[in-house]
């Protein structure tokens, strides 16, 4: 079902973008260390969310939602420390 399609790529005001891999279980952007490796992950700094392709459907989307709320509390502070934003209630 295409609703249920995670993109390959989000864009968010003032050009915040971001992309979404999707990878086999062993790829080195899933490993940590020996023969660990994660399920999900999100790098700030290449504005990147990788999952494990392997994973059922639901689990990968629930990662995907996981991982986007990181992406979203990143965007959300870069806007406050560039001023593109103020909190609520500043005038």
């Amino acid at each position: 079902m295409a609703a249920d399609r995670i993109p390959s790529r989000i864009v968010l005001p003032f050009g915040f973008r971001i992309t979404i891999k999707q990878v086999s279980p062993k790829d080195p952007l899933l490993h940590v260390a020996d023969d660990e490796y994660l399920d999900g992950a999100w790098y700030a700094d290449e504005r990147m969310i990788v999952l494990n392709k392997a994973l059922p459907p639901r689990k990968r989307r629930y990662l995907f939602t996981h991982e986007l709320a990181h992406a979203l509390a990143d965007f959300q502070h870069e806007m406050f420390l560039t001023n593109k934003a103020k909190p609520t209630g500043d005038n």
